[in-house]
This record gives C-alpha cells, structure tokens and sequence, in this order.
C-alpha cells in the first residue's frame, strides 16, 4: 500500500507491529481480564462491572482515582502509559489456548477516556502511549519466551 503527506491507515501496521499509541476506547475494548475485577472480598466480577466501577470512582473526590476524570477531561493523557501485558494460557491442547491481554494499572484513566471519547461521539480521541509485553511458551518449556516494545516518555 502507498500512503501519501501523512495519511495513516490501520492497514499500514503489519499484523506483528505493535501500536506505540491507543486511544482510550480502544484499549478499554483490546483487554480481556483484570487484577481488579474483583474488588477486595469480591467474586465473580466481569470485565463491564469493573470498568463501571472505575468510571465511577475516576469522577468521585474521595476514592481511589478520584478527580482522574476532570484532569483527563481538560489535559489530555498526561505522562507515561500503562504496561500492556499479552500471554498465552496453555489449554492442554493449541487449539484450546486462550489469549490474554491486561494492564498493569491505570484503570481509571482507561475508563475516563474512553468515557470522555464516547460522548464526544467520534469528535475526540484521547492517545494513550502503551509498552506491550509478550510471554510465550514453546510446547511444554516452562521457561517462557518474553518480548518488549513501548514508547519512552
């Protein structure tokens, strides 16, 4: 594909490229599990719940996160990015291996952006600069194969 001046396309990525930018939206929907899906003596809490929940707390005073969506909101993603952890959890079989994709923290940002994007219907993006993680394993090598790439701030 030819791009031209400073045309950018999803499809110029190659498929094994990984993004040094995301928007809030994106990331947010690119994650499948969490550490803090299950609050403190919690059980059974799904990915939705706890990006409500992270909503919730981002535009409180008084929690954890709090005023996270305001400072958003007016100054854009400020500082350095979340870590993109990506594995594979071993099925038994290759065919029943699931990927899994988390971050290792900045869960209110996440949320408050991709809420200030979906309101501003498709007239904002908020970039988050990402580090991608990888983990993989070779057949049953407990020893796992690790590659690195992000963006430096």
């Amino acid at each position: 594909m030819r791009l031209k001046g400073t045309q950018f396309v999803d499809s110029a990525l190659e498929p094994q490229q990984m993004k040094l930018f995301m928007t809030g939206t994106e990331l947010k929907n690119s994650l499948t599990d969490s550490i803090d899906r299950n609050p403190i003596g919690g059980f059974g809490g799904t990915m939705d719940n706890m990006w409500k929940r992270k909503l919730r707390e981002s535009k409180g005073e008084a929690y954890h996160g709090g005023g996270t969506y305001k400072s958003i909101k007016e100054n854009g993603w400020v500082g350095p990015g979340p870590g993109i952890h990506h594995s594979t959890i071993p099925g038994g079989i290759p065919a029943w291996d699931k990927e899994d994709t988390q971050v290792d923290d900045a869960h209110h940002r996440i949320a408050a952006a991709a809420d200030i994007e979906a309101k501003s219907k498709g007239k904002r993006q908020i970039f988050i600069p990402t580090t991608n993680r990888y983990q993989f394993r070779r057949g049953e090598d407990p020893a796992p194969l690790r590659a690195e790439s992000g963006f430096v701030m």
